[in-house]
């Protein structure tokens, strides 16, 4: 796959050429309502495999208090489930596809067949990933067994995890893992939700949207209200470096009636390596690829080295 297709509105396309800048808007502000909450609907069925793989032995429905009306293993998971997917946290990414000339996309994405399909190299994009492990790109999975797959291995590195604590955990009541497991399933769901499942989730999806093949570059700002106030504002401060891009510090705009959360993804320094490879006007266009040639090449890119294509797309 040499290139990856950014659908967006003319608006959209000036934007991103003049500020050689992609826009990361917040994740639980998309028009698909299941954003984030797609990976409860498997949760369940990937525990309890991955549970008896491990030889983990444990009931999740027997009575066991945890709160009030909280009161089994499998209530306080479903509760901390909860608590992560309606947290007003925001999850930053940017989309493309795999397809240059898409019609559902050009309808859903490119303003109704009116706007443009920018190619971007893919190799080049797959260079984001930053230390932290919050800034990276990732190909959605679709298909519901590869999402039970990958998510019993985050459930397996969690249970690992817990195998170490067990190890080192001086004040443990007990010397069998299967009964330190069950008192300290309520520090196993906090450990797979926050350190494993607050990542995956935003890379998979509806089956039902399979046809897009999305592509998503996403970024996880860590922002939480109980944080300290020093720590709350650095996020707003911080801009992050990798390799070549820059990412800038945490925005806010209003749209729809929303505030939504955005951060500008900068490949100014990527421009002469030819970032962009490709541009497909869409079947609706009014744009002539003379006028995509000068454009791009009063901005400073190498554009006799762009494709310049008209949608196949017969839409109107």
């Amino acid at each position: 796959m040499g290139s990856v297709y950014h659908y967006c509105s003319l608006d959209t396309f000036y934007k991103v050429i003049s500020n050689k800048c992609i826009r990361l808007s917040d994740l639980n502000k998309t028009n698909d309502y299941m954003e984030k909450r797609w990976i409860s609907k498997i949760l369940y069925t990937a525990l309890k495999e991955e549970l008896k793989e491990c030889g983990i032995t444990i009931n999740l429905a027997e009575n066991y208090w945890y709160s009030e009306g909280i009161n089994s293993h499998l209530q306080y998971l479903e509760d901390t489930m909860n608590e992560f997917i309606y947290t007003s946290s925001p999850t930053l990414i940017t989309c493309f596809s795999k397809k240059p000339d898409k019609l559902s996309q050009w309808r859903a994405y490119g303003d109704d067949g009116f706007g443009v399909s920018i190619g971007f190299d893919y190799d080049k994009l797959k260079q984001l990933k930053n230390i932290n492990d919050n800034l990276f790109i990732k190909e959605l999975i679709y298909k519901e067994t590869k999402q039970i797959t990958e998510l019993r291995r985050l459930i397996r590195s969690s249970i690992t995890h817990m195998r170490s604590i067990f190890k080192f955990d001086k004040l443990k009541k007990t010397n069998n893992f299967n009964e330190y497991f069950i008192d300290e399933f309520d520090s196993f769901c906090e450990v797979l939700i926050y350190k494993e499942i607050e990542c995956m989730s935003c890379y998979i999806k509806n089956p039902a949207f399979i046809e897009e093949e999305e592509v998503r570059i996403i970024y996880i700002p860590g922002l939480y209200v109980e944080m300290e106030d020093n720590d709350l504002q650095n996020c707003f401060n911080e801009k992050i470096s990798v390799g070549k891009y820059s990412l800038d510090s945490l925005k806010y705009y209003c749209r729809d009636k929303q505030l939504v959360a955005y951060s500008d993804l900068c490949f100014e320094r990527l421009v002469p390596e030819n970032i962009i490879n490709e541009i497909v006007l869409g079947p609706k266009s009014k744009l002539m690829k003379e006028d995509i040639f000068y454009y791009l090449f009063s901005h400073g890119y190498n554009a006799r080295d762009i494709i310049i294509n008209k949608s196949n797309a017969t839409y109107r």
